[in-house]
């Protein structure tokens, strides 16, 4: 394992090369909810009685969009634990203080995440969290601007979710930036800055 500056580096370019797929998966889940739309008449309509076909292509990007927000958590983890390693207290507290803000705004994604990647677990009942109502694990809610996720009972709103993880990356790349500026990190910024 490399120097804490080379991890922190590393960590915060992969949390930008998620931001990346965050970001594309934003407009494909877009238009998936559009050709929904556009597929299955009202909203009322594609809630009540789903087009097989739009229904996955929204699910299925939708999956990908957590797969990108759980990759930024996972490096924003990453990063927060070698500053608790190598006794950088008060990059470990910025980090936590984004992390929190994080679970405040979109508080169960990491849980759906882990939902929609092991789906056969929980279909067998050996799922890593317990579904509060295991009877209806999840449902995908369409609306006019957003699109809603229940899952076994407990909502979240994608819109919400990418603010929230989009902080979480503008903070990691501000410490990258603020490391950088005080000859502490790498010479090197998060990729895709100037």
């Amino acid at each position: 394992m490399g120097s804490a500056d080379e991890v922190i580096n590393i960590c915060v370019n992969e949390a930008f090369r998620y931001r990346g797929g965050l970001g594309e998966q934003m407009h494909r889940i877009d238009e998936a909810r559009g050709a929904y739309r556009d597929a299955s008449g009202d909203i009322v309509t594609k809630v009540m009685g789903w087009n097989r076909g739009e229904k996955a292509r929204l699910k299925n990007e939708t999956e990908y969009f957590f797969v990108c927000v759980r990759g930024i958590v996972r490096m924003a983890e990453a990063v927060e634990r070698m500053a608790q390693k190598e006794g950088l207290t008060e990059l470990e507290s910025r980090v936590a203080k984004a992390l929190g803000a994080f679970d405040g705004e979109a508080p169960h994604a990491v849980f759906l995440r882990d939902f929609l990647a092991h789906l056969d677990e929980y279909a067998r009942g050996d799922g890593r969290y317990e579904l509060p109502q295991p009877d209806h694990p999840m449902v995908v809610a369409p609306t006019e601007d957003d699109v809603l996720l229940y899952l076994s009972g407990i909502p979240l709103s994608v819109n919400r979710t990418f603010q929230a993880a989009m902080a979480l990356s503008d903070v990691l790349r501000d410490i990258s930036n603020d490391r950088h500026d005080s000859g502490r990190g790498s010479e090197t910024k998060p990729s895709g800055e100037t």
